[in-house]
């Protein structure tokens, strides 16, 4: 496992298709964004042990 330490404004360049920006540090919370192609599917970690299995689902942007 790779540990990075990351900034308000600073990002994490994946496998050359996917950026993980840091928009913000708020108390114990972090928010980030990711721009990634389409086909990849990106999921929370607690969503990973849903059940039933997952089926496919579509971009949804949150605002927070």
């Amino acid at each position: 496992m790779l540990k990075l330490t990351r900034k308000p404004g600073e990002s994490i360049h994946i496998g050359g298709d996917a950026i993980v920006y840091i928009d913000r540090i708020d108390g114990g919370k972090v928010k980030v964004s990711i721009d990634a192609p389409d086909d990849v599917l990106i999921l929370r970690g607690e969503l990973t042990d849903a059940t039933p299995p997952l089926m496919h689902v579509d971009y949804v942007e949150d605002d927070y």
